[in-house]
């Protein structure tokens, strides 16, 4: 149950779609080729995620690294760093954008927008506490990474730590736009 191999996969495929964007398009401007990096190689990093979302470093690196790599191609950014470069080109942090993924899913499910065929695919907790919000969810006991990592157990700790005025959002558009000025870095991996 490991997904090492479809992730190498993918970052191989997404590197060499990279490539033949940069030798295809003629112009070097940053704006035409970010718009073609984001319609020709995130989709292929960014599918279906919420059901092999990476949790080792090696493996968000391998994903990340095509995007860093291509950014660093787009003329005058070479000297950036990666923040630096995504700042300039209105970019995410693709580990960011797999989160807010992840987030807009659970917001799916637990707002009856995606039909779920088991009912205990999201738990919520039983707390009554005033602290946090009326749709938290309880994270089960893993022993196994498998589990431990599946999409239910992964989002627990982050979902119940949003605050109260995003998760109950009216509409998933509004709840996007509210998730935009939650601060998420410490969920991250660390990677360069």
């Amino acid at each position: 149950m490991s997904f090492n191999c479809h992730i190498s996969a993918i970052a191989h495929k997404a590197h060499v779609r990279a490539s033949l964007i940069l030798r295809s398009f003629v112009t070097r401007d940053p704006a035409v080729l970010t718009k073609a990096f984001v319609t020709y190689v995130r989709p292929i990093l960014e599918y279906c995620t919420s059901v092999w979302s990476p949790h080792t470093v090696s493996n968000t690196d391998k994903i990340e690294s095509c995007q860093r790599w291509f950014t660093k191609r787009i003329k005058d950014l070479s000297d950036m760093r990666y923040p630096e470069r995504l700042a300039f080109l209105g970019l995410e942090t693709l580990q960011a954008r797999r989160l807010k993924c992840d987030l807009q899913m659970c917001y799916k499910v637990i707002h009856n927008q995606i039909s779920v065929l088991n009912d205990d695919f999201l738990v919520f907790a039983d707390c009554t506490s005033t602290r946090g919000h009326c749709y938290k969810l309880y994270k089960g006991y893993s022993q196994v990474n498998t589990h431990k990592y599946f999409f239910t157990n992964r989002i627990c700790d982050i979902w119940n730590a949003l605050p109260s005025s995003v998760v109950e959002a009216s509409s998933l558009t509004v709840f996007k736009r509210l998730l935009d000025n939650v601060d998420l870095t410490r969920y991250f991996i660390d990677i360069r």
